[in-house]
């Protein structure tokens, strides 16, 4: 196992968002209707229902971050498990 992949499906922690393998490129889906898509190193395809966009990695990167911390500043929604980690290169 890659040092940067973790099993999700040995925690229940996980409870409204999943993740699956696509020929060797993780996607992670919020009831089918969000997903992120990596599609290289430096470009993620973000869908939301039937529509989808192509974002820089830093670009969306910045978004979820700002998102995250309105939806969550305090953490205290955060899985207690390791999340599956893209590699920059």
């Amino acid at each position: 196992m890659k040092d940067n992949v973790v099993n999700l499906f040995d925690s229940d922690e996980l409870k409204h968002c999943s993740y699956y393998e696509m020929d060797g490129i993780g996607v992670a889906m919020l009831d089918k209707s969000v997903m992120v898509l990596p599609l290289n190193s430096n470009e993620f395809e973000l869908t939301l229902g039937q529509k989808s966009k192509v974002y820089k990695r830093a670009e969306l990167a910045e978004f979820l971050k700002v998102a995250g911390m309105l939806i969550d500043s305090e953490d205290r929604f955060l899985p207690d498990v390791e999340l599956i980690g893209l590699n920059y290169t």
